[in-house]
């Protein structure tokens, strides 16, 4: 088991990942529970703050990103409301700077931690009418990030 650091929400956390193999069956193995977990098992671990890493069991290629991607559009099939809309999911697609590329990823885990950290605002904002509503609230924070980008055009 590997130690990783995990920054959430502006704090930092030390843990060890739960180790899980993907056999070519495509059976996935918890190595800390010696058993086997479904897709769904995985998503229950994230949704409960373990941290996993995926490799395939053959190659020992760290695997993580791309399994995190599929349980992501199966959760969106089983009915959980959709994070990344089509036209987001194009447009990551269709990005093509490989400079900037690892630029954007950083950017967007920024952008989705000031969001986390914020989510008690939003949802106060939602039940309660003399505040902004959520949209003014995203669009106030867009509006701070086109000001900072701004002040290097």
């Amino acid at each position: 088991m590997s130690p990783l650091t995990i920054k959430v929400a502006g704090l930092t956390f030390n843990m060890t990942a739960r180790p899980i193999k993907k056999y070519a069956n495509r059976r996935l193995y918890d190595s800390r529970d010696s058993r086997y977990v479904c897709t769904s098992d995985i998503y229950d671990m994230l949704t409960a703050g373990e941290v996993v890493t995926i490799t395939d069991a053959r190659s020992g290629n760290d695997i993580t990103r791309p399994v995190l991607l599929n349980i992501l559009a199966e959760a969106e099939l089983d009915g959980k409301k959709p994070i990344l809309s089509q036209q987001m999911l194009s447009q990551l697609l269709s990005y093509n700077d490989d400079v900037l590329a690892g630029f954007l990823g950083n950017y967007l885990e920024q952008c989705l931690d000031v969001f986390i950290r914020n989510e008690d605002v939003l949802h106060a904002s939602m039940q309660n009418f003399d505040r902004p509503s959520p949209y003014e609230l995203i669009e106030q924070m867009v509006n701070a990030q086109q000001d900072v980008f701004n002040q290097f055009a």
